[in-house]
């Protein structure tokens, strides 16, 4: 360079990189959000948009794999749901299940001798084990906008038998 100013790109590049790592900046930015989004309301922008208090279209599957489709379609039709959707039903009923015997079994746990402990501990881990596996095969044939269902953590639930 001759003569010229030096471009500070790399100091405007530098300050920039600071900014993305500093959340101070991500939370300023979240509040001028929130704060237009609030004046937009007071504003009544939001009043007497299209759709407003009708229930949002569901049946909208351009999320499903093109090849998936016709045979969801069917299956809806017929008062069927998609394989992981029966699965995560039958997922959250064994999870109450799982509840509810946690329930009942902690007003024993206290009446109870070492074997009988042992018992509920090992009736525990298989309870825990096969709801694992539930969880994993819910998460193999999930569609990935669905997300996964985070496994059941046996050490917790063996903590939480022996505490309450």
């Amino acid at each position: 360079m001759s003569g010229g100013k030096p471009v500070k790109t790399r100091s405007r590049d530098a300050r920039h990189n600071r900014e993305q790592r500093n959340p101070s900046s991500m939370l300023r930015f979240q509040s001028l959000v929130d704060e237009r989004i609030a004046a937009a309301q007071n504003a009544g922008v939001f009043d007497n948009l299209p759709g407003a208090g009708k229930p949002l279209p569901l049946d909208d599957d351009s999320l499903t794999p093109a090849e998936d489709r016709a045979a969801y379609r069917v299956l809806k039709q017929a008062g069927f749901s998609p394989p992981w959707v029966e699965l995560r039903n039958r997922i959250r009923a064994e999870q109450e299940s799982f509840a509810a015997w946690m329930a009942r079994t902690a007003r024993q746990r206290d009446k109870a001798d070492v074997e009988e402990r042992q018992r509920l501990r090992a009736e525990c881990q298989e309870r825990v084990a096969a709801i694992n596996r539930l969880i994993i095969d819910h998460n193999l044939i999930a569609p990935p906008v669905v997300g996964q269902l985070p496994l059941m953590q046996l050490w917790r639930e063996l903590h939480r038998l022996e505490a309450e």
